[in-house]
């Protein structure tokens, strides 16, 4: 079972967000990592069909659900598998979407990162 939650690490004020919509098929949960146009980000609360949300896409420190498999060093770059909804550490076909702050092992589910694109 995944875990879910916004799971934030620094203060509200060291974020940038946006309000986005839902695709009208999919509800969207709490710490779900998803791409909304070329934007990759965290969802902030729960979302139903059809409704808008907030979306995180830069905090200084906040974790990101990772795909068990991956491993990261403190300063790794972080790729975002649409797939998966997860960073990896495969950049073939993935976005840059942060780093690594901390290290995370195989078996880990989650790693602390700095979320955006512009490290």
């Amino acid at each position: 079972m995944t875990e879910k939650g916004l799971k934030l690490r620094c203060s509200i004020a060291d974020t940038k967000s946006l309000m986005a919509g839902s695709d009208g098929i999919f509800e969207h949960y709490s710490g779900e990592m998803l791409i909304q146009g070329d934007i990759i980000g965290v969802v902030v609360e729960d979302a139903r069909v059809n409704s808008d949300f907030v979306l995180i896409y830069e905090a200084s420190a906040i974790m990101l659900p990772k795909v068990v498999g991956a491993q990261f060093a403190a300063g790794d770059d972080l790729y975002y598998d649409g797939m998966e909804h997860r960073v990896t550490s495969e950049h073939r076909d993935n976005l840059k979407c942060g780093q690594a702050l901390q290290s995370a092992g195989l078996e880990d589910t989650q790693v602390l990162a700095r979320l955006g694109r512009r490290q």
